[in-house]
């Protein structure tokens, strides 16, 4: 009998360090996130997702479970916006991607504005200092599968700057991002809802 899905909920908090007035001078006009918000140092995101949800990629090592996420949100400062659930990707590599010495979670999510594009990542990477091949049983993850709520919230890392976040505002037509935060001032927590 196949076991009910459920519902995970991550919660994620951190600090960045606030951005220059010459680098917030760059912000689009109606950026979803405004100057005061980029100043002020303080980002938090929650992640929601079923933990049945099945690998979308054929590879062994590497698990894409996008269909999983049920609600993502991103707060800066006081704004808080709501990222598409068809917009987001949730991949666990297991030394996948030519890397068998590195694992990791990965959350990136993307909104289209009027004013541009924000994308928000949320990375854990393992990496073996001497090159040790982690596919298995060795490393942090055992397989490619969506891991237990707590490993996935908390990945054990070999570094603490292995665990960060990244938010980028671009204009509409640009590739290059005009705003750029990167910080692994961040913790999460996982819980669980109902089963479904």
């Amino acid at each position: 009998m196949p076991c009910a899905a459920t519902e995970v909920e991550i919660v994620g908090t951190g600090t960045f360090k606030p951005l220059p007035s010459d680098r917030l001078a760059k912000l689009p006009q109606g950026a979803v996130f405004s100057q005061a918000d980029l100043s002020s140092g303080a980002v938090s995101f929650r992640v929601r997702y079923e933990d049945s949800t099945p690998d979308a990629d054929p590879d062994f090592y590497v698990g894409r479970y996008g269909r999983a996420i049920r609600a993502v949100q991103l707060t800066v400062g006081s704004t808080t916006i709501a990222l598409p659930p068809e917009n987001v990707e949730l991949v666990v590599s297991d030394g996948g991607f030519g890397f068998p010495d590195r694992e990791s979670v990965r959350v990136k999510s993307w909104l289209a504005t009027a004013a541009g594009v924000v994308r928000f990542s949320w990375v854990q990477s393992n990496q073996a200092p001497d090159r040790k091949d982690l596919r298995g049983a060795p490393g942090s993850l055992s397989g490619d599968a969506l891991p237990e709520h707590s490993v996935l919230a908390n990945l054990a890392t070999s570094s603490r700057f292995d665990k960060f976040i990244v938010l980028e505002l671009s204009a509409p037509a640009d590739v290059q991002p005009l705003v750029y935060v990167s910080s692994s001032q961040v913790s999460a927590v996982a819980t669980t809802g109902h089963a479904k």
